[in-house]
Formats: C-alpha cells, structure tokens, sequence
C-alpha cells in the first residue's frame, strides 16, 4: 500500500488538480474534496513519514489539503470538539510501517 497504491493515487489526484484547477470537480469545493481532505489527513496520521516524502512531488495535493481547512463552512468545526481526533480506529499510527 504504502510503496506502491499512495503514490499512484497521489498521483493521479495531482493530475486531476492540474487539469481541473483548485478543486476536483469544478470551480467550487465538493465532498469530494473533503473526502480526499479527511483521507489525507488519516494518511498525514497513520504514516507521517512515508506521507511526507510521496506528498513533496504532489504540490496541488498539498495545496488542496491545505486549502479545505480554510473553508469558512468548515473552519469552525474543523477546530472544534465535535471532530473526533485520529486513534487506534481506521486510521492509526504505524510506527513500525512508516518508512520514508
């Protein structure tokens, strides 16, 4: 997964963004775009490491991941108590995994 499925679709996501611009499906945001935010996030989380290093040749990616927390809409509950934090859930850290 981590060599060979988060690069390829980290890339193709890139491709996307390059073609679309800001946002995957047009000139607004999209759950889309929170979909691919909140599974970016996981990824950030369960493999910082490796995330880190597939992520650096994406910049669109990034810039998306970047862009949605900004969201006026979302803002606020991004930040709040009502998002439940990352634990030992579908998303976890693997240390022992994380290799850049």
């Amino acid at each position: 997964f981590r060599t060979e499925r988060m690069p390829k679709y980290f890339r193709w996501f890139e491709r996307v963004l390059l073609h679309q611009g800001d946002w995957l499906a047009g000139e607004r945001w999209s759950y889309a775009d929170l979909s691919l935010f909140q599974l970016l996030e996981g990824l950030k989380f369960a493999f910082p490491l490796r995330f880190a290093n597939v992520a650096r040749d994406c910049p669109k990616l990034l810039e998306l991941h970047e862009r949605v927390p900004g969201i006026p809409r979302l803002r606020a509950y991004l930040a709040s108590d009502r998002r439940q934090p990352f634990g030992n859930g579908l998303f976890r850290h693997y240390p022992e995994l994380d290799a850049a």
